[in-house]
């Protein structure tokens, strides 16, 4: 599987001309030693997109939630101010799934992912992409899937960790009574994605 991921991103990358994706257009580049990024906008706020070196290395809301709940927007940049002038297909390719997901249309990515992190992270978060769409996992859940029952707090820690939102899907590990539980961005978005894998 990883290997299509990979063929299918040499193929995209070895075409030319003009890519455009909802809100983000740019045109094609060679870039594969470079950093891109773009911004789009999504229901839950504004996502940043980076891919570096052939794979997807973060996914973040560029808003935070206040002390008032509410999301902050520190910049009020267009999402074409906020990108950089080079462009890969790759980050092309992440923007058209992720409209995708938030229209219900995708279920699952075809993406390759990598962000660094020690070795217990990278066991949590390699459980997470195992999560099934429309389900949702403890934090005891994950700490048993990966040997360490009584790491629990770890567990959470790891996930707080996650910079690939979504994708690596992190909004889906809850607590053991029903409840929520924390999310960098706010519960309220973390609510909207799980309502939103609920009604498909």
């Amino acid at each position: 599987m990883r290997q299509h991921r990979e063929a299918k991103i040499r193929e995209l990358e070895g075409k030319h001309g003009e890519l455009s994706t909802g809100a983000v257009t740019f045109a094609h580049t060679e870039c594969r030693a470079e950093e891109a990024r773009c911004i789009l906008p999504t229901p839950i706020g504004p996502l940043r997109i980076v891919a570096s070196g052939g794979f997807i290395v973060e996914v973040q809301l560029t808003s935070h939630p206040t002390a008032g709940g509410e999301t902050s927007h520190p910049h009020h940049q267009t999402p074409m101010e906020q990108t950089s002038k080079t462009k890969s297909p790759l980050l092309l390719e992440a923007c058209r799934q992720l409209e995708e997901y938030f229209s219900h249309q995708r279920k699952t990515f075809q993406l390759p992912t990598k962000q660094a992190g020690t070795p217990f992270q990278q066991q949590v978060w390699q459980v997470l992409e195992s999560i099934p769409y429309g389900e949702t996992r403890s934090y005891q859940d994950i700490a048993r899937a990966i040997g360490n029952p009584k790491a629990m707090r770890a567990v959470g820690q790891a996930n707080n960790r996650n910079k690939i939102l979504i994708l690596v899907p992190c909004h889906r590990v809850i607590q053991k009574d029903g409840q929520l539980g924390g999310f960098e961005f706010g519960v309220d978005a973390k609510k909207w994605l799980l309502e939103l894998e609920c009604q498909t």
